[in-house]
């Protein structure tokens, strides 16, 4: 009887002792787990802000487009402006040197 006592004994500690392994792995996984979600959460955090930026800059581009189209179709009319002008004056030389 005393040797089966002593086994049972031996199989409950033995029993505890790898469940408390077992507690400890799980306890530890959990740790490793939220660790990296926060590092995900920063990392989602980064992206977002980078992807801010990106938009900021997106915007900023076309706007300096849109001037330059402006600015573009500024310049050409002035310079059609400028070759009717030429050719107006042209014309007012002829009319004055026929007279």
């Amino acid at each position: 009887m005393d040797t089966s006592i002593l086994i049972l004994t031996i199989l409950f500690f033995l029993f505890m002792f790898c469940f408390l392994l077992f507690a400890r792995e799980a306890y530890q996984f959990k740790k490793r787990s939220v660790k990296h979600m926060q590092t995900l959460l920063e990392k989602k955090m980064e992206i977002t802000e980078k992807l801010e930026e990106l938009k900021n800059y997106h915007f900023e581009l076309t706007k300096k487009e849109e001037d330059f189209k402006k600015m573009g179709k500024q310049i050409i009319d002035n310079a059609k402006y400028w070759e009717n002008l030429k050719k107006s004056s042209q014309e007012q030389i002829v009319r004055h040197s026929k007279n």
